[in-house]
């Protein structure tokens, strides 16, 4: 009883932060100015997937409530946001689930719009300023793990993609149509 007591409240918590989601998302700036609309957009996503790399989950949202969240998500090496290719970072921002597809390597492999408009700028005046002479970079994407001791234990050793163990991407998979909108927060 206690337990349910406790799922209630976090239930209850959660379905109070949502609207609020929207609004922060905004307030951030990671919404490329092409996909600005009234913010009502988030409530209005049937299913929406907030990627929390500081607490290494991924977390979704289906009408607008809390639907499930997988633990032990990891990432690309290095702070901040993606580039260029071949920084190995996972890139923050907004985006949409391009495609999905089974991968003989990752179990499922969900194919995100990387790289957006606000990608592109961030990459075009890292080039002008000398920081690198590469493109955005490309394939960025959820999938699972072939080395799941590496997901098991905290390691981040994608080159910007997001890991999560196959059961869970498995499971993802099946509630998140091409379409789907996914924030990746720092």
């Amino acid at each position: 009883m206690r337990r349910f007591f406790a799922l209630f409240r976090l239930f209850c918590l959660l379905a109070l932060a949502a609207p609020t989601m929207a609004a922060d998302i905004a307030a951030a700036g990671l919404i490329p100015a092409e996909d600005r609309r009234p913010l009502a957009w988030a409530a209005e996503e049937p299913v929406f997937v907030v990627v929390e790399r500081s607490c290494r989950t991924v977390t979704v949202y289906r009408k607008g409530l809390w639907h499930r969240t997988y633990r032990g998500a990891v990432f690309g090496r290095g702070d901040g946001s993606k580039v260029h290719e071949g920084d190995r970072r996972t890139p923050n921002g907004l985006y949409r689930i391009q495609s999905r597809r089974l991968h003989g390597r990752w179990s499922r492999f969900l194919l995100l719009d990387y790289p957006n408009s606000n990608d592109l700028r961030t990459n075009q005046a890292a080039r002008a300023a000398g920081a690198t002479d590469q493109g955005p970079g490309g394939e960025i994407g959820i999938h699972g793990s072939d080395e799941p001791t590496l997901n098991r234990s905290d390691v981040d050793w994608t080159l910007g993609c997001i890991s999560l163990l196959d059961s869970d991407v498995e499971d993802l998979y099946r509630w998140v149509p091409v379409g789907t909108p996914v924030w990746i927060r720092p």
